[in-house]
């Protein structure tokens, strides 16, 4: 099986396989060698992607993806206008606003939404993870 015939990853055949080359990246909420959930938009639509899982040899991610209702899209947008820029030498957060910024908030409640479907890192320009591609010459 070639990479454009990977399965479909456990847990997701009940949902449709959306093209993620209509998924645009806005900005990530967390990341481990790729980017874990955060906000995205979907043919003009703000959306949450949330990590799913990654196939066998790490090199994809796959990702579902939930519509936002308007309330939502706004409460990520203050949040992430408000949190500031992260400074890694101080380890601190410069330029964050305090009063509007909640730095609890982990993301929309979107629990009780049924994603309107899964996709995969594969051929998105805007996914930017860390491939590690083993040399087999090593």
């Amino acid at each position: 099986m070639n990479e454009n015939q990977q399965p479909i990853p456990h847990g997701l055949d009940m949902l449709s396989r959306l093209d993620e080359t209509r998924v645009h990246f806005l900005w990530h909420f967390d990341w481990w060698d790729g980017p874990l959930h955060g906000l995205a938009e979907y043919d003009g639509q703000k959306a949450w992607f949330v990590f799913h899982d990654m196939d066998e040899l790490g090199r994809h991610y796959y990702y579902r993806l939930y519509l936002l209702t308007d309330a939502q899209a706004a409460e990520a947008e203050l949040w992430y206008a408000t949190r500031g820029t992260y400074d890694a030498a101080t380890q601190r957060w410069l330029g964050r606003d305090e009063v509007r910024h909640d730095s609890s908030w982990v993301g929309p409640d979107v629990s009780a939404r049924q994603p309107i479907g899964w996709f995969a890192d594969g051929s998105n320009s805007d996914f930017y993870g860390i491939q590690v591609i083993r040399n087999s010459h090593c």
